[in-house]
């Protein structure tokens, strides 16, 4: 029965006996309502920090792990995650729980969006909760999270941001690191503690298996990590009265990388009314991130942006995102900080290939180019110069 179920559901877990009886039960449910109607039916339910959010065909898994229990009492964090498979099924969602209407308009207004970019692989879809409830303004919410994943974007956030209190850190594995790696997750959370303790609060770690789930709809992480990240934060909608998530690009590149999962068309969307993701860091681009990260001791220590598995937490040095990292880094001061990686040593005689990872990478080799003019550092990055060349002629 246990590998029938985690088949299923792609669970990469062991579950109890309860938890199995649930998924089939709604399993159940769906097999009876796929003749009545094309909507997808959504349950939530909890044993102990383990929150289950199923379907009957799809089930989202988080493990939660710290200082600050998840509740589902309010399942607004539900039509975040599902909202990509319904618009790739074409299908309306039913969620059973109580939501409020605002997340149910700004979850459709996403569904308007994503239709509009992705017309093929998107449709629009509307959302229901079973039970709608009212906005809680509670002043008793004073703490605030920040998404935190010890690279440039979060480093810089937790640097610059201006909380009101030491704001609680949460981190997610099953993006960035695998649902299976738990041994490098562990080291990750060690490595960036460096900086943790001392800007920050407690830490909040959640396992979710969100992406596989995705990747068996050719959804690619650069379309849904916006959604993971904010249903998780959901999930403590009642302890906290918002959450911040550091922007990956400057509002006038963002444009040039839509679509995208993150950008200011979409973000300010992810809005119960009474707990809100908001996006840090969006008046400058990464390049202009550097300079205050450069010039912390800390933050030096515990920067982790590596794109080798095999080598992250730590940078190897050599990856096209620390080679790309590295060229930002001459650019805006004019040096390649030891503390940061293994290998420190920029060979300029290789030939750039920072699409190696498969994103967009002209925004950057832009931002480089005008970090190194403004900075009067194009002396120090001739490639860069070539390549911007290239994409400018």
């Amino acid at each position: 029965m246990k590998k029938i179920i985690n088949k299923l559901f792609k669970l990469d877990k062991k579950l109890s006996r309860d938890v199995q009886n649930k998924l089939s039960h709604y399993a159940d449910i769906v097999k009876k309502t796929a003749t009545k109607d094309s909507i997808i039916h959504v349950y939530a339910f909890q044993e102990k920090n383990e929150i289950y959010l199923s379907s009957g065909e799809e089930t989202f898994y988080f493990d939660c792990t710290g200082d600050s229990a998840p509740d589902i009492e309010f399942i607004d964090f539900a039509a975040w995650i599902f909202l990509p498979i319904a618009m790739a099924k074409n299908s309306n969602l039913m969620l059973h729980g109580k939501g409020t209407l605002t997340t149910k308009k700004n979850a459709e207004r996403l569904s308007d969006i994503w239709a509009c970019w992705l017309p093929k692989k998107y449709s629009l879809v509307n959302i229901e909760f079973s039970e709608y409830r009212d906005i809680e303004n509670s002043s008793e919410r004073e703490k605030q999270i920040l998404l935190f994943s010890g690279g440039v974007d979060s480093t810089y956030a937790i640097l610059n941001k201006k909380f009101d209190k030491k704001p609680d850190l949460l981190t997610i594995q099953g993006m960035d690191y695998k649902i299976s790696d738990e041994d490098r997750f562990a080291k990750a959370i060690e490595k960036t503690n460096i900086i943790a303790n001392e800007y920050a609060d407690q830490r909040i770690a959640v396992r979710s298996n969100a992406y596989d789930i995705y990747k068996e709809f050719n959804i690619a992480p650069r379309l849904s990590f916006v959604f993971v990240l904010a249903s998780v934060s959901f999930l403590f909608i009642k302890k906290y009265k918002d959450v911040t998530m550091a922007s990956d690009f400057a509002l006038y590149q963002q444009f040039e990388e839509l679509p995208y999962g993150s950008s200011i068309a979409t973000d300010q969307l992810y809005d119960s009314g009474d707990f809100i993701l908001n996006t840090f860091g969006n008046d400058v681009n990464r390049a202009e991130k550097l300079p205050s990260i450069l010039s912390n001791k800390t933050a030096l220590l515990s920067l982790s942006l590596c794109k080798d598995k095999k080598i992250r937490p730590e940078n190897c040095g050599v990856c096209s995102k620390c080679t790309r990292t590295k060229y930002m880094m001459l650019a805006t001061t004019g040096f390649i900080p030891k503390e940061t990686f293994i290998k420190p040593e920029l060979d300029q005689s290789i030939k750039i290939d920072f699409n190696a990872n498969g994103d967009k990478q002209d925004a950057y080799i832009k931002s480089t180019y005008t970090a190194g003019f403004r900075n009067k550092n194009l002396d120090k990055i001739p490639n860069i110069i070539t390549e911007y060349k290239r994409i400018t002629s």
